[in-house]
Order: C-alpha cells, then sequence, then structure tokens
C-alpha cells in the first residue's frame, strides 16, 4: 500500500514525533510510505535525536499548509491507499480512501458544527495512546477508536551501577509540577541517606520564567536541573537511577483538565526499561503503565511521595525486586508490539 504520514509538529521532534516516526519505520518494512514535509533535512535531525530507521522513505511537500489549495490537496492525495495524521482536533479533508487520525492527548470538547460532522464521515478510524486518552475522544467525538500505546525506544534499557538517584524526566512546564517535586526533596531530603534529586527535560523559550523560578528554588539543595540534554545523557541518568519520580497532574481535576494529566508517559516506561522504580501520580495514563506495588507505587499526597520513597530506599531487598519487575513490565511497550499491532490495525482498517 502507499501510505502518508503527517504530523504538523514534526520540527519539535518531541514525543508524539517519536511515536509518528516509529511508525513510519513499521510501515517502511511492507509498505511505500512518504512523509509530508518540506524539508528534506528532517531525516537527518531525527536520526540525531531518535536514531529511527526510516530508510526508504520518500519526503514529499507538505500538502496541510496554507500554500495548498483544497483541490489540490484532494488531487495529490487520491493517491494514497491511508494517510495517518497527528491531529490537535481537527479533521483534514484528503482524497485518500483512508483516513487514520492519531491523538495524542484528550480533547474533552470538540467542534459540533455541520462542517466537523462531515469531515468526520470521511475518517476510517482513530488511532489514540491510552485508555485514558481514548476514554474522552470516544465520548466528544462519539468513536470507537484503537488503542495503540507510544513504544519504548529500544535505546533505552541499559543498566549500570545503581547510584542513589532520584530522577524526573519530562519538559520544564508548569503542567509538569516540577515545583512539587522540588519541595518534597528539599523538605525531606536529608532523611533519603544521600540520595540526589536531578530533573531533565526539554526547555522551550516560552517556558523559560517557569524554569527560572525552579533554578532560584534549588539554591543550597541536593537538587540538579539538566535542561535540554541529550539523549545519551538521559540513557546515563536512567542507567545510573534508583528511583523515577513524577507529578504531572498533582493539585489538577481530570475531568475538568484532563491535558494538564500525563497522557501515557512515555518517560516512566524508559525509566522502567533501565530498571529505574517508578513512583508517580495517581492519575491519567500512568495508571495502564504500573502496577501498584508490584512494578511501581502511585502517590496522592505529597506525604505518600516521601513515604513510599523512605520505605524503599531503607529496604534494598525490595527495591531490587521492584526493579526487576519494572523491567519486566516495559517489554509490554517494545517497539516489536508497537508494530505489531499497528500492522494489526491498518489491516482491520483497510481491508
Amino acid at each position: 500500500m502507499h501510505i502518508g504520514i503527517f504530523d504538523p509538529y514534526l520540527e519539535t521532534l518531541g514525543g508524539g514525533e517519536r511515536y509518528m516516526l516509529t511508525a513510519a519505520s513499521c510501515l517502511l518494512k511492507k509498505h511505500d510510505v512518504s512523509l509530508f514535509w518540506d524539508d528534506p533535512v528532517i531525516l537527518k535531525r531525527q536520526f540525531e535525536r531518535f536514531h529511527i530507521d526510516l530508510s526508504g522513505i520518500r519526503v514529499v511537500p507538505n500538502l496541510f499548509g496554507k500554500t495548498t489549495s483544497l483541490i489540490e490537496r484532494l488531487r495529490l492525495t487520491r493517491q494514497y491507499d491511508a494517510i495517518l495524521f497527528l491531529t490537535d482536533g481537527s479533521i483534514p479533508i484528503v482524497g485518500a480512501r483512508n483516513l487514520i487520525l492519531h491523538f495524542q492527548q484528550p480533547i474533552p470538547h470538540p467542534p459540533r458544527s455541520w462542517f466537523h460532522r462531515l469531515k468526520k464521515s470521511r475518517v476510517a478510524a482513530v488511532i489514540v495512546n491510552s485508555n485514558f486518552t481514548k476514554g474522552f475522544i470516544d465520548s466528544g467525538y462519539r468513536v470507537n477508536s484503537f488503542v495503540l500505546y507510544p513504544p519504548v525506544s529500544e535505546d533505552f534499557g541499559t543498566v549500570q551501577i545503581k547510584e542513589p538517584l532520584i530522577l524526573s524526566i519530562g519538559r520544564f512546564h508548569p503542567f509538569k509540577k516540577h515545583e512539587v517535586l522540588i519541595k518534597a526533596f528539599t523538605a525531606y531530603g536529608s532523611s533519603f541517606s544521600g540520595y540526589k534529586l536531578v530533573i531533565a527535560g526539554g526547555l522551550l523559550p516560552q517556558d523559560s520564567a517557569y524554569f527560572h523560578s525552579l533554578v532560584k528554588s534549588i539554591k543550597g539543595t541536593g537538587v540538579t536541573l539538566m535542561p535540554n540534554v541529550s539523549q545519551e545523557t538521559l540513557k546515563q541518568l536512567l542507567s545510573k537511577a534508583k528511583l523515577y519520580w513524577h507529578a504531572a497532574g498533582y493539585g489538577e481535576r481530570e475531568h475538568i483538565h484532563p491535558e494538564r494529566f500525563e497522557h501515557f508517559g512515555i518517560a516512566p516506561v524508559e525509566a522502567m526499561a533501565s530498571s529505574v522504580v517508578p513512583i508517580v501520580y495517581n492519575g491519567g495514563g500512568l495508571k495502564e503503565i504500573i502496577t501498584h506495588g508490584i512494578d511501581g507505587f502511585y502517590w496522592q499526597t505529597v506525604s505518600e511521595l516521601v513515604e513510599i520513597t523512605k520505605t524503599l530506599i531503607e529496604n534494598p531487598k525490595a527495591l531490587n525486586k521492584l526493579s526487576n519487575e519494572s523491567r519486566k513490565r516495559s517489554d509490554r511497550f517494545s517497539e516489536a508490539n508497537f508494530c505489531k499491532e499497528l500492522s494489526t490495525i491498518l489491516v482491520l482498517v483497510v481491508s
């Protein structure tokens, strides 16, 4: 089949982009795949960041920009058997026989216009990244979407001698609630037996004020902030860390602001693949990854986060067992499973 793939945020090379490019890599094994983007250099950039093999993919002009008329897009997209389109809630009009939408986040209030309903009638299938996202998309768009969990990169999984390190990974953005983790550590870190807290993640210019507020709050503490680190550095940190903290969703209400929760949580899965025990806020898609007390823990209050952490540090045998179980659990989210499940969905949709 001839399959086209479009991600409007491809230039950012974030988690959603890795998802779409991994899907492209999977499909290339059996299909002719085109990537809608105006700059072929994106292939070099993604390889430097993600190391995804896209040998054989064709980069073709972006037909979804303002410079392409609707008539021209309809004409040019008729050659495709299917188009996989990462959406922010909008639905494009294409000539392809099968339009497959992918949602990376819940959209609690989609449009209700007759034009929106007309465009939705042309959608062959919807793919979402978690059951958490599915609940909102199915209700709002009145569909029955497929859940296809994001894959953990095969680059992760290296384990070195573990150090007394608590790690948190996530873009420096208020939704990630890094300040909650910093306050917890600075208030109780002295009882964590020499542990350090490292928070690493991407930093965009629009989030600089938030980042600088965090910098001010860590002076004189055992907390280190590492913005815009390389993939190799993240791998090194994960290979050494024993515990993983995550706070997205804390203090928020799911039914009102689902976008403020972790829609899936690939960083915790990467931690688990590296034998790091996750201690994550009890909300959003994180509950689909971890089995409480078996391969990680949920926390609801800061005191619970602190108490769970102290208990694990004081019981190295229990920590080691959980570490082994977390690594086993991460296998569920392998690239091999991702490719197999995507292929199954494609057969169901296109056949």
